[in-house]
């Protein structure tokens, strides 16, 4: 500043006293508030201030939204309290990410693969012109769209994650979401198991909830263990989480999750280096005893009782022509495809409902769809069915090229853990629409965002820093 420069005067901006006065009087009120009701007030306080803070490091935020899906994830007839918090709290990380890449003057998708994903959202968007012409009701086809934008994260993964601490951040996150989840269907299986007087109430009692979380957990903690091989007590910790999981799953009775578990570890124990292979059979027989020890432990003579009824639900895969489930899900199918020939360029949009012979006891008129391929292609017709599959089988061959040329630590078993889960998916997904369920997406969203980081970190642009 030159000598001769003039010294600018608070009378000179008239708007600094107005400002001052104004933070002046906001704190008198707060005080004042905070008073009469201290917990309400600093308890608001609190909220504003993570929102904030959510809102300036969308990174951060997304680890905090993941570990609190637990408010979103159970379905519900109705808006609840929970769903609204934590819709708020994904809204302040979605417009923190938004606004930081404006500001930048970024784009928001950086490949190509990110804007196909774009354009799936779009094509679901835009089901909302067939939906009405159709006379769906726009509030299902609203709830209905929700899931679809769990898929958003994946562009704050691959535009804003830098470093490989945020990655371990992101999969913590989810691990505890996973635990979250798992201990609120043990206590509720508990309760069950307590009152039941027959066997078969060990069935009825099951919580066939978030199976998701369970198998993809497990898949990718028992390959890093087998990578790793034993490593003192972050060993032990990484066990003790698997046990965890193994139960978890296992009281769902979900046939299908535990078949896509095997296909996923199947998938990568060929990748696997060969001096750790017998490590890893050693590993899943020991994990196996321990989880039949701990569960005798705990639950005595009653577990011979469940090991029957999981025996039993499982002995029926063997006789899939005379199981009852299997023949309503193929009379499902057969009548959607029957809808898909009347229609199959457009779709009938989200929140479109339709009727076949159901053979268990159902309501009906139903919106649901097993498969999950033909469910996104009668909602959305063929175009979002070949964006979602161009999106999903470009991001798993990336997968496989990362893990190839990777060679971090921690990276490489990560990446094929996901990669590996994702290809379990797709049998999967014939009778379990794991593309449209709220905990998948989550997952897939998370996922294939690190796998493509990955990818892109061993092309000629490196993204991930130590």
């Amino acid at each position: 500043m030159s000598p001769a420069t003039p010294i600018a005067h608070a009378t000179d901006r008239p708007w600094m006293s107005g400002l001052l006065i104004g933070c002046c009087a906001l704190g008198c009120v707060v005080s004042v508030l905070a008073g009469i009701a201290p917990l309400i007030v600093w308890g608001s306080l609190a909220v504003c201030g993570v929102l904030i803070w959510c809102f300036m490091s969308p990174v951060w935020g997304l680890c905090l939204m993941t570990a609190l899906s637990f408010l979103f994830l159970r379905s519900t007839e109705y808006i609840t309290w929970q769903e609204v918090v934590y819709a708020v709290l994904c809204a302040t990380v979605i417009s923190g990410w938004v606004a930081r890449r404006l500001a930048a003057g970024q784009s928001f998708a950086v490949t190509w693969i990110d804007r196909v994903l774009i354009w799936f959202l779009l094509i679901g968007v835009l089901s909302i012109v067939p939906a009405v012409l159709y006379g769906n009701a726009l509030l299902k086809w609203f709830r209905e769209f929700i899931p679809f934008l769990m898929f958003v994260p994946y562009l704050v993964v691959v535009t804003t994650v830098r470093r490989t601490r945020q990655v371990r951040w992101l999969c913590l996150s989810f691990v505890l979401l996973g635990l979250i989840m798992g201990v609120l269907n043990l206590i509720e299986y508990r309760t069950n198991v307590v009152n039941a007087r027959y066997v078969w109430e060990l069935l009825a009692g099951r919580r066939a909830l978030n199976e998701p979380l369970f198998f993809t957990s497990l898949t990718i903690l028992m390959t890093l263990v087998a990578f790793e091989g034993f490593r003192g007590w972050r060993t032990v910790g990484y066990f003790t989480l698997i046990l965890f999981f193994i139960v978890a799953l296992a009281v769902t009775f979900s046939r299908g999750y535990w078949v896509a578990t095997g296909v996923a570890l199947l998938v990568a124990f060929p990748q696997i280096p060969a001096r750790r292979r017998r490590a890893a059979i050693g590993y899943l027989v020991g994990l196996t005893l321990a989880g039949l020890g701990l569960a005798l432990l705990l639950a005595g003579p009653i577990v011979v009782e469940i090991a029957s009824v999981v025996a039993e639900r499982f002995g029926s895969i063997t006789g899939a022509t005379l199981d009852i489930s299997i023949k309503q899900r193929l009379a499902e199918s057969t009548a959607v495809l029957r809808l898909i020939a009347a229609n199959p360029v457009v779709g009938y949009g989200l929140g479109f409902l339709f009727s076949f012979y159901s053979l268990i006891p159902a309501e009906l008129p139903t919106f649901y769809v097993h498969n999950v391929y033909l469910y996104i292609w009668l909602k959305l017709g063929v175009f979002g069915l070949a964006t979602f599959l161009v999106f999903y089988l470009s991001v798993l061959v990336h997968g496989y090229r990362a893990y190839r040329s990777l060679d971090h630590p921690f990276l490489k078993p990560l990446v094929l853990g996901i990669v590996s889960v994702m290809i379990a998916m797709l049998p999967l997904s014939l009778s379990s629409p794991q593309f449209i369920q709220k905990d998948s997406i989550l997952f897939l969203s998370l996922g294939m965002g690190i796998v493509e980081l990955a990818y892109r970190d061993t092309r000629a642009v490196r993204v991930l820093e130590s």
